[in-house]
């Protein structure tokens, strides 16, 4: 038995319907945490951020004109405060408070030069 012409359109429109909404779902995916906070290096030299307490490790090293996403922290706070370093190890800035979602850290700037 061969479906009727209208039968085998409601078909077709079904598929391609479930087709569209599975490339939407797809390309919401490909699409990445752009709501992740992020750090943006505006200095003249590449930047290593870590967190304030000491011993623990470096997050990101961010090149001079980039910027960083912290995509481990797409939906939440980080749990601390960060500080950023140039090359010499000197401090450039430090967070006020932990970022969150949709925050940009914007590092302009260097260190004035030790006497």
């Amino acid at each position: 038995m061969t479906p009727s012409p209208a039968a085998t359109r409601t078909i077709q429109m079904r598929i391609l319907g479930m087709l569209a909404a599975s490339m939407l779902l797809v390309g919401c995916v490909l699409d990445g945490p752009t709501d992740a906070p992020r750090v943006s290096n505006r200095t003249g030299s590449p930047i290593e951020v870590q967190w304030t307490e000491p011993g623990l490790p470096a997050l990101a090293s961010v090149a001079s004109g980039q910027t960083y996403l912290f995509t481990a922290y797409p939906t939440t706070c980080l749990p601390g405060n960060l500080v950023a370093k140039d090359p010499q190890g000197r401090e450039v800035a430090r967070t006020e408070k932990p970022l969150c979602p949709t925050d940009d850290w914007i590092i302009e700037g260097s260190p004035a030069p030790p006497d």
